[in-house]
């Protein structure tokens, strides 16, 4: 858990391709006292994410992620596929992987979302979240059934889960473009939104983090 050598871990993990599967190894999960990032990483860990994936999936950085699958697969709780398991992936494993790169880039907006969400809440308090909601609506109106269920009261963090399941009848390319398409949009509304209620210092640190959030994103 303590290495710092990045040439190190990546030899123990195969390469950032490799697929790592449960070992079913409870005795092991109930024996160790996993720290919280521990137990977030490991939840990543489900024989058909990547390490590519996990590591964007995962809120630390590339290396920490990638330390810390190492350290569960040296504890016995994971391991590395073998071929024939990632070769024998059907078209619903596929279907899931297609689901892991865009809840990679749900993830990437949440972050954005939560960060706004944290400095409107320190200038707003609780008004914060009678304006995340109608930001939200106002996004609603355009993008109907996507958003039903889904609010932005957990720290600005839209339920990935409820919207893959609201257009859970479309095609995956589709559902992509449309929740990439929506979540956009709903970045514009809330930097408008800040502009036009709460002036120009306000949307200065709110534009701020979007331009930060984009560039993750790699959209701008």
């Amino acid at each position: 858990r303590n290495t710092h050598s990045w040439q190190q871990v990546i030899r123990a993990l195969g390469d950032v391709e490799s697929v790592l599967v449960p070992t079913g190894s409870t005795d092991a999960n109930t024996r160790l006292d996993l720290t919280e990032e521990e137990q977030e990483i490991l939840a990543y860990v489900n024989g058909r994410a990547s390490v590519e994936q996990i590591c964007d999936l995962s809120y630390l950085s590339s290396f920490e992620t990638c330390r810390t699958l190492w350290a569960l697969q040296v504890l016995g709780i994971i391991r590395r596929g073998h071929a024939g398991e990632t070769a024998a992936l059907g078209e619903g494993a596929r279907e899931r992987e297609r689901e892991l790169d865009l809840e990679g880039i749900v993830e990437k907006f949440n972050q954005m979302f939560s960060r706004i969400y944290g400095f409107l809440h320190g200038r707003l308090g609780d008004a914060v979240d009678p304006f995340m909601d109608g930001c939200l609506e106002e996004v609603s109106r355009q993008y109907g059934a996507l958003f039903d269920g889904v609010d932005l009261k957990h720290y600005g963090r839209a339920d990935f889960e409820q919207m893959l399941a609201n257009v859970a009848d479309l095609p995956a390319e589709q559902r992509k473009t449309l929740m990439v398409s929506a979540l956009n949009e709903l970045v514009y509304v809330i930097q408008l939104a800040v502009r036009t209620q709460h002036g120009a210092q306000e949307e200065a640190v709110v534009s701020g983090i979007i331009k930060d959030g984009l560039r993750k994103l790699g959209a701008g």
